[in-house]
């Protein structure tokens, strides 16, 4: 089975855009609001609505924590130590496995470990375009770039737990 297409899309006309639409081109999925000041990320799926930071620790040995509004640790990056395109995601006690494809436009594809779903996805063009996939290296990624991955990996979650809520 292919992987699914998903698109992100800036919807402000400004000079700093931060509102960002999830989407496969037809149908909605979220809406991403980055605010730059925090560096906090807030998610908004239909009534559902989460907010969360991401944030480096560790000097030599960089290493993302994911951590919800009140501070508390809900996953992590864990990079590959010698391939630096792939990373594993941990959200919510579930993984996920990302790659990235292509460095030149921002391009992942995510897999979520569970069911074997995988979606491909590009940044966001302004956020693509060099605040940081620098030589191939995930772990060059700035927390506003992690977040629109970690973004993916909440609507994976959130598809597989509204099929199974359908079919009780």
């Amino acid at each position: 089975m292919p992987a699914q297409k998903l698109l992100w899309t800036v919807t402000d006309n400004s000079d700093t855009p931060t509102t960002y639409l999830l989407s496969n081109g037809t149908e909605l999925y979220m809406r991403l609001h980055f605010d730059s000041v925090t560096e906090t990320v807030k998610l908004q799926q239909n009534e559902s609505r989460r907010t969360f930071k991401i944030e480096k620790k560790g000097f030599l040995k960089s290493k993302f924590t994911i951590n919800n509004e009140y501070g508390v640790k809900i996953g992590e990056w864990i990079f590959d130590k010698n391939h630096n395109r792939n990373a594993d995601i941990e959200l919510y006690e579930e993984k996920f496995r990302c790659e990235l494809i292509n460095e030149i436009n921002g391009e992942f594809q995510l897999t979520y470990l569970a069911n074997n779903n995988q979606v491909c996805f590009e940044l966001p063009v302004a956020d693509a375009h060099y605040a940081g996939i620098r030589g191939n290296e995930l772990s060059r990624l700035s927390p506003k770039q992690l977040s629109f991955i970690v973004a993916v990996c909440r609507h994976l979650q959130k598809a597989v737990k509204d099929q199974r809520a359908q079919v009780a």
